[in-house]
């Protein structure tokens, strides 16, 4: 018999927090706790890359897809590891702020980490980390002590200049104490039956370690600018389209070198995650690009087969979550079936046709079931973007907001996950993100983890999951 199981979507950003963000601390601890005793298994975490407080912070628009987010790391566990002082310690405290403020976030931590650095004293833990993430680490190491010694500088000018030798360690160390919380943490976890659910975006930012490190892995000019920028065309949700701004990749390169990158990618990604969840999955069978103008572009076709048959060979046992939304057609459909990746159904995209894939009584056991999605209002105010006769439909088919989260664990489907703002009814205000707006996203943080430990273990066992 398939195991139904249940989670919540949380970015580790948003966990209550008394240093302004939401880190690998006490209060990820004390959300694992919550949810294994409410019988809930899984933990679905939007990526944990670096990001650009110049683009609105979006993990989804990262320096690096391999390493981890500086802005996550514990300052608590710093101090505990004698790395920083309490004076420190006491003075990255910004209590006052229901938002993340990523204004002063950057620089505090940072400093936080310098003083850290200078108290470290390397260790063989320092060392085995550092050779086996040579591969990816020697590079964000180096590109990251460019573009801090040089903000603005576009790609072809870090690849002609030097970095300081102990500006480069300094990014060794920063990874390493990553790493060395995230996997504490996953430990944890795993320990109370609690899995972890990562998210693989699909493009990396235009200056990134990974265009740094292999430009002809993607459409980019001599000089490292992109040649296009991803994006989608327009559709219901943005009537003029979406510009993402990613650069995109040079599909005959990856495939020519037997899809090595995306190995090693994928490989890192299950280290640290236990479930994956793929990003923009259609583009794999087909991607769009634009020179600048959403609803001025193309679509290219994606060696999609070739590289899942690849990963597959590789990781035979990866649990794989396709975001296959947007414009879907059979190819899609074709390519997730084809390598056993679960599919995703959003409630909230049921209301729009009645006919939808997305209402549960058009669901399989293949599938991860969603009320909402971070792109997305949180599910009370989703309700009040619908016509009247989607909000009709609405009424007659889920009866009521709860009535709706209650069918998503009803489900056939074995994957259940429900982000907090919905599980807490949360409006507008606390959305994530809203595609095509360059600022205000990616802030929302609990001030205190709820109190839902009954809620949610009710609702896992009257539909038989854990």
């Amino acid at each position: 018999m398939r195991r139904r199981q249940a989670g919540i979507l949380l970015h580790i950003s948003s966990l209550p927090s008394n240093f302004g963000i939401g880190d690998l601390g006490q209060s990820a601890y004390e959300f694992v706790k919550l949810l294994s005793e409410s019988k809930h298994s899984l933990w679905q975490i939007l990526p944990i890359h670096p990001t650009l407080y110049k683009h609105d912070n979006s993990p989804y628009y990262s320096t690096s897809l391999f390493a981890g987010n500086y802005l996550l790391i514990s300052p608590e566990l710093l101090f505990q590891d004698g790395l920083i002082k309490k004076q420190t310690l006491e003075g990255l405290r910004l209590t006052s702020y229901s938002k993340v403020p990523f204004e002063a976030l950057y620089s505090l931590k940072k400093r936080a980490l310098e003083e850290a650095f200078r108290e470290f004293s390397p260790t063989k833990d320092f060392y085995d980390f550092c050779e086996q993430n040579h591969y990816w680490l020697d590079s964000y190491a180096r590109f990251s002590a460019l573009l801090t010694k040089n903000p603005s500088a576009k790609l072809f000018e870090l690849w002609q200049d030097s970095p300081d030798k102990e500006a480069v360690n300094f990014y060794y160390f920063e990874q390493y104490i990553f790493q060395k919380q995230f996997k504490a943490l996953k430990e944890f976890a795993n320990k109370l039956g609690v899995f972890l659910i990562g998210d693989m975006p699909i493009y990396p930012a235009p200056i990134s370690a990974d265009t740094f490190q292999r430009p002809e892995l993607f459409q980019l000019s001599k000089e490292g600018e992109p040649e296009f920028v991803a994006g989608v065309p327009p559709d219901y949700f943005s009537p003029s389209g979406q510009l993402w701004g990613n650069p995109v990749y040079n599909w005959q390169s990856h495939k020519a070198e037997g899809f090595s990158w995306w190995i090693l990618r994928l490989r890192r990604a299950l280290e640290l995650f236990d479930l994956i969840r793929i990003d923009h999955f259609r583009g794999f069978c087909a991607f769009y690009k634009t020179r600048g103008e959403p609803s001025i572009g193309e679509w290219e076709d994606a060696p999609g087969e070739d590289l899942f048959s690849t990963l597959r060979s590789t990781f035979p046992n990866a649990k794989l979550i396709a975001e296959d939304l947007g414009i879907i057609d059979q190819r899609v459909n074709s390519l997730r079936e084809r390598f056993g990746l679960y599919s995703t159904r959003v409630l909230a995209f049921g209301l729009l046709d009645k006919d939808s894939i997305h209402l549960p009584h058009n669901h399989s056991l293949k599938c991860a079931v969603y009320t909402t999605t971070h792109d997305l209002p949180p599910l009370k105010s989703f309700i009040n973007t619908l016509n009247p006769a989607s909000r009709d439909f609405f009424l007659s088919y889920f009866g009521s907001l709860e009535g709706l989260i209650r069918f998503a664990y009803a489900s056939v489907s074995e994957l259940c996950i429900v982000p907090m703002q919905d599980i807490l009814m949360l409006d507008e205000s606390c959305r994530y993100n809203t595609p095509a707006t360059t600022f205000g996203n990616w802030r929302w943080k609990l001030e205190e983890l709820p109190n839902i430990k009954d809620y949610l273990k009710e609702l896992s066992q009257t539909f038989s999951r854990s």
